[in-house]
């Protein structure tokens, strides 16, 4: 039974981890290569347990008006009406960033969800090699 716990473990956290490491690459070569426009804050939505909802509108290339959704963790850095820096993929402008200044990759969550699950799964095997 813990050897099926550990190859469990351990499928799931290689999982997460390269479900991460995709998410991050395909992130960030949106960021590089993508377009980057100016958008405003029309609305800021309460999701509830401190978290928002930005909605953002954002025009592309070839003049096309799009709204975006953006989630929010510090409420204090934005305001209705602001301007942001929008990246879009003029192939599919629904993919989107907000580019906050700096990048923050995402995806990180999943990777090192990933890696605890895979250093937990080596605890239990060396836990029943003993």
């Amino acid at each position: 039974m813990p050897l099926q716990t550990v190859i469990v473990l351990l499928i799931a956290g290689i999982g997460l981890v390269c479900s991460g490491l995709l998410h991050h690459r395909d992130r960030k070569r949106l960021f590089r290569k993508g377009r980057k426009v100016t958008g405003v804050i029309l609305q800021i939505n309460d999701k509830g347990d401190d978290c928002y909802e930005a909605e953002i509108s954002f025009e592309t290339a070839d003049c096309q008006k799009k709204l975006i959704r953006y989630n929010l963790t510090d409420l204090h850095n934005y305001t209705v009406g602001q301007l942001l820096n929008v990246v879009y993929d003029p192939g599919n402008p629904e993919r989107t960033l907000v580019d906050e200044g700096a990048y923050k990759p995402n995806g990180s969550g999943s990777f090192y969800a990933g890696l605890v699950l895979i250093m937990i799964s080596f605890i239990v095997l060396m836990t029943v090699l003993r």
